[in-house]
């Protein structure tokens, strides 16, 4: 599909780059750097103007999810069916630091990276994914995370299954209930 945009909230959509050559699944964006993974290949491109154009890294093998620092667009965290990557150069170099496969990723601030393990266990980094803590438990198996305001977190399940945390993942409710 490429890369499209709306300017309607999805009414309609217009064709930015990559059309027929890209597949993404995830997208990151910050401080105007757009890094987007290329799904089922060790791949990534990088924009910095909106997407017009790219720049490729290579990730360590192909990821399931990617977050970017919100403030520092060189600071990258990525999982994979191996493990948590980090990478502090845009993705020049990356080191191994969890072997946790299948992980799915938020980064709320600079402070408050999330993440939900296979099975629901919630985790927070504070340092950009070094070291985890327990938060909480949003059982099931995760197919996305996403932010949802400060603290809020929603995360869909394989089964379809939507559920919203609002105190940073510690607790969550049922919003929509999969199959």
């Amino acid at each position: 599909m490429g890369l499209i945009r709306s300017g309607d909230a999805g009414r309609t959509w217009e064709p930015v780059s990559e059309l027929g050559t890209a597949d993404f699944h995830v997208l990151a964006l910050s401080v105007g750097t757009l890094v987007a993974p290329m799904f089922g290949q060790a791949q990534i491109l990088l924009s910095r103007d909106e997407g017009r154009s790219f720049e490729t890294r290579i990730a360590p093998m192909p990821l399931v999810d990617l977050a970017v620092d919100p403030r520092d667009p060189k600071r990258w965290v990525a999982t994979s069916d191996q493990g948590i990557f980090t990478s502090g150069d845009e993705g020049g170099t990356w080191r191994q630091r969890d072997p946790t496969p299948n992980v799915r990723l938020a980064w709320a601030a600079p402070e408050r990276l999330y993440r939900i393990d296979p099975g629901g266990p919630v985790k927070l980094s504070a340092d950009g994914g070094e070291t985890w803590r327990d938060r909480g438990d949003a059982g099931g198996e995760p197919q996305v995370l996403s932010l949802d305001g400060e603290d809020g977190l929603v995360m869909a399940s394989l089964d379809g299954t939507v559920k919203r945390s609002a105190d940073g993942g510690a607790t969550w409710r049922v919003v929509v209930q999969g199959r």
